[in-house]
């Protein structure tokens, strides 16, 4: 006969174990730090002998071993082999991880119909071998982020460099929102972990309607296997870099694994636009084997501008003199003096377009400033019409001032005379001034 405690062991020594003599086996799996069967075993049978006292860290409780049975080990190991306990064992001694790996439900999905409704980015440890100084630091290893669209599998932006930070996501989304695949919209939906994008949440707020993020989850996004598809059905597999490409010593295929003493005899990159170019060739024959065949979804919004300049924007840091700020050996015009509080500014570069900022406060778009042509005989259409433009911008800032200037009371001042601020002011022997410079000079000196 079956026993109707474990159907899949037919023994008697399945019905000793009960809910009492499961709990505590269950205990042992949850106090002792990853334990196996053995282990479980030796615990409780020294339990049984009275070598190891036993109690429940809740009630107090001290288990008497009398009340428990002696079981075999063959008869332990199949309840703690159950699934439902294996699940246990990696919730309780393993990471997120691998719990979601080998134990979390995942839904059926399919990919979007339509270009640009959902992107899904993660950083790559680029399997190369680099010997690049700069600035006296040696750099031996390069990271990527990188950005798919999850319909088309189409990379549609990238950045890399030396150190895994926040500024590689920033760029690598400034190259995202340059691609103009998308016709000046901006994508929907954002996936992508946390590990990196240590941004502001209202960043992505401000330049996706959606973001998911998928902390600890990587089998949830799709750049995982675009990134796989990338290293080793392109990358491995190309004729001109496959001599750089660095396999890992602990990958499954044997083709592909390279154990730790060998990985330094891979060929190395020593100029950084020799990596630039390495990039641009394997992510453009990754992009072959996906094009862009489906169109833009007809429902994205368009981009905004101010939004993208304020986020990803090339910022320069300059001083409003004249009407004008000067950044990357250009000038550009700004009329709106009142709108300044003081004399630093920062222009945030975006599509060629200089938008003016000021303690983070957008003040408006400056304007660059063309040379004119001072001859009147040689000046063409174009400089008169540079030319107006600037008179007009002159007179603007004249006028602002001019109209700063009705608000000024005119006043009469007159001196006083010593007599008369000892009237004012109840003093006899000095100054009221005086007094005071010298009670702010007591409490610095104190």
């Amino acid at each position: 006969m079956r026993s109707c405690i474990d159907a899949r062991n037919g023994k008697r020594n399945a019905l000793k174990i009960d809910e009492r003599v499961e709990g505590v086996l269950l205990g042992l799996l949850k106090s002792i730090k990853k334990p196996t069967t053995q282990e479980i075993y030796e615990v409780y049978t020294a339990f049984l002998s009275g070598s190891v006292q036993l109690a429940n860290a809740d009630t107090g409780e001290i288990y008497n071993p009398a009340d428990f049975p002696a079981i075999s080990y063959a008869t332990l190991h199949n309840k703690v082999s159950k699934l439902q306990n294996k699940a246990l064992y990696t919730a309780l001694h393993g990471t997120e991880l691998s719990y979601r790996v080998a134990h979390d439900f995942y839904a059926k999905r399919k990919r979007p119909e339509y270009f640009g409704s959902m992107l899904t980015a993660d950083d790559w440890d680029v399997n190369i071998n680099v010997q690049i100084k700069i600035a006296g630091k040696l750099h031996k290893k390069v990271y990527a982020y990188l950005f798919f669209d999850v319909a088309t599998r189409n990379c549609v932006g990238y950045a890399w460099g030396f150190e895994k930070t926040t500024d590689l996501f920033l760029r690598a989304l400034r190259n995202t929102f340059e691609n103009p695949a998308f016709a000046g919209k901006s994508p929907y939906e954002l996936q992508c972990e946390t590990h990196l994008v240590k941004v502001n949440e209202s960043l992505l707020k401000d330049l996706f309607c959606e973001t998911t993020i998928l902390p600890k989850n990587p089998m949830a996004k799709y750049a995982e296997r675009d990134i796989h598809t990338l290293k080793y059905n392109v990358f491995a597999k190309d004729l001109e870099y496959k001599d750089y490409f660095k396999g890992r010593h602990y990958n499954k295929r044997e083709a592909w694994r390279l154990e730790k003493d060998q990985q330094a005899e891979v060929k190395s990159f020593t100029q950084t636009d020799e990596i630039e170019k390495f990039l641009q060739k394997i992510i453009g024959a990754y992009n072959k084997m996906h094009p862009i065949n489906k169109p833009l979804h007809p429902d994205l919004l368009p981009q905004n501008p101010e939004r993208l300049a304020f986020h990803l924007g090339e910022r320069v840091k300059t001083s409003y003199r004249n009407g004008r700020v000067r950044a990357n050996y250009e000038e550009y015009a700004f009329s709106d003096i009142d709108k300044l509080r003081h004399k630093e500014v920062e222009i945030r570069f975006w599509a060629g377009v200089a938008y003016l900022y000021q303690d983070n406060t957008f003040l408006g778009v400056a304007e660059k400033i063309e040379a004119v042509q001072v001859s009147k005989l040689e000046a063409a259409e174009e400089d008169n019409k540079i030319k107006g433009e600037q008179i007009r911008t002159q007179k603007q800032i004249r006028s602002k001032v001019a109209k700063q200037a009705q608000k000024a009371e005119t006043l009469v001042i007159e001196a006083i005379s010593k007599q008369a601020r000892k009237q004012v002011f109840g003093e006899e022997e000095e100054d009221v001034y005086d007094k005071i410079g010298k009670a702010s000079l007591k409490k610095k000196t104190a």
